[in-house]
């Protein structure tokens, strides 16, 4: 429903095969899919399983990046990177509103 925004969001692909399938927003390819000016090499988004890496040592931990800690890590200014501005506001967008879905999941789920 428009302006609903606790609606899950996904892309539908048909397939060589002529069978649709679902990509959810949570999965990795979604952000590649949704935003191909952004990650126009087809680069994984967010993963509910990317693992935290040890700042010192580079050592993968057992704790899992957060969807904020992940989209906070790709929003950030480097030398060299050009994107349109609208496609990163609507980017950034998407990317708020799945963490803060994603803490209304959690606050559900306790």
């Amino acid at each position: 429903m428009v302006g609903d925004c606790t609606a899950a969001r996904e892309i539908v692909i048909r397939r060589r095969n002529n069978i649709l399938q679902f990509i959810a927003d949570t999965h990795r390819s979604y952000d590649a899919l949704q935003y191909p000016l952004i990650f126009w090499k087809g680069q994984d988004g967010y993963c509910i399983n990317i693992k935290q890496r040890d700042p010192v040592s580079g050592a993968e931990t057992n704790k899992n990046v957060s969807s904020k800690d992940y989209y906070a890590y790709r929003l950030m200014i480097r030398r060299g990177l050009t994107t349109s501005f609208y496609d990163v506001v609507s980017f950034v967008n998407n990317s708020w509103s799945t963490c803060t879905r994603r803490l209304r999941a959690n606050d559900y789920d306790t």
